[in-house]
């Protein structure tokens, strides 16, 4: 399970503070697959980054490993040398995007085994039977349009890694500019997702269940959420 509470950042500018995450909660299951959606420069690439820079200060390399494809800007670039990433890749890096998938591939498929192995019906349980660690691996897609651009021949493989990889503790976070960013086929294997500035009020139903009467502030990392049935901004 992925929780991080209360995060925030903030840049400093020559006309004050910005800031670009306010007292953001996040919560990812086991086995769960999360989206971060809204406009550019809404700080998506920002919270990527925290969460990531979070995770690696209370997770040893042992339990989490992350790779990024980032078709954005090359933000997460100032994480690379913790012992925990496995590899930043780019778009006009076109082998070694083949090799990550193929890499994620055939970990998937040795998860598989192993589980079959141990009788467990996913990771959490495989741990909880006290056989083994299977580590979480994260994969973050920094821009799905942008990759999708570059590589939809990869539509099917990714679509194979986000249903069948969550019981082998395989957990994809995807930033979007936009709901029709993504096909309701890849959309629907989505647990959750995080709205920050969208276009329309009417854009947040599909995430909250609720149309607000307010949009976010529009500083960058503002959104939306819903706390006690009501929707707050954070």
């Amino acid at each position: 399970m992925i929780e991080i509470e209360h995060l925030n950042k903030t840049y400093p500018s020559p006309t004050g503070d910005i800031h670009a995450l306010r007292d953001v909660d996040l919560r990812i299951e086991d086995g769960e697959i999360f989206g971060i959606i809204g406009l550019s420069g809404a700080g998506k690439s920002t919270l990527v980054q925290t969460i990531l820079y979070t995770l690696c200060i209370r997770q040893t390399p042992e339990l989490l490993n992350w790779y990024a494809l980032d078709c954005s800007n090359h933000r997460l670039d100032v994480l690379r040398s913790t012992p925990h990433c496995g590899g930043i890749v780019y778009p006009e890096e076109e082998e070694k995007v083949k090799r990550l998938f193929s890499q994620l591939t055939e970990l998937m498929q040795e998860r598989k085994r192993t589980l079959a192995d141990a009788g467990a019906a996913n990771a959490e349980d495989y741990r909880a039977s006290g056989r083994g660690v299977m580590p979480l691996t994260l994969v973050v897609i920094d821009n799905y349009a942008g990759f999708m651009e570059n590589y939809e021949r990869f539509a099917e493989p990714l679509l194979k890694l986000l249903r069948e990889g969550m019981a082998c503790g395989i957990q994809f976070i995807v930033t979007m500019n936009a709901p029709m960013d993504m096909r309701s086929r890849w959309s629907q294997n989505f647990a959750a997702t995080i709205p920050l500035q969208l276009n329309e009020r009417a854009d947040y139903y599909s995430y909250l269940g609720l149309t607000p009467q307010m949009m976010p502030t529009g500083e960058p990392g503002s959104g939306l959420t819903v706390f006690n049935g009501s929707v707050v901004q954070f």
